[in-house]
């Protein structure tokens, strides 16, 4: 980010602004403008299905590569149970 501000404790500026002798840190207005400038939003919140499939899809992952690493017998072994509304992989 060198096109931004000058390397911060050496030019005395950077994010903060750094006053010899002082221990305070006050923000640097100049470089809070330039985030404001080039930050972007979000082009679209994700739907409800789309955060449900990427949280079980941290426990499948896990429960694979447990099971490739023989640390697990069977994939009922991991202890999770997918939920009934979002998959029908393991019932009981």
């Amino acid at each position: 980010m060198p096109f931004w501000c000058p390397p911060g404790r050496k030019s005395g500026k950077g994010y903060f602004v750094y006053a010899k002798g002082s221990k305070a840190r006050p923000v640097n207005d100049g470089a809070l403008a330039i985030l404001k400038k080039y930050s972007l939003q979000p082009q679209s919140a994700l739907k409800d299905e789309d955060l449900q499939l990427r949280m079980v899809s941290r426990f499948v992952n896990e429960a694979v590569l447990c099971l490739e690493e023989t640390i697990l017998n069977s994939p009922v072994s991991f202890g999770t149970r997918f939920p009934l509304c979002v998959s029908k992989l393991v019932s009981q």
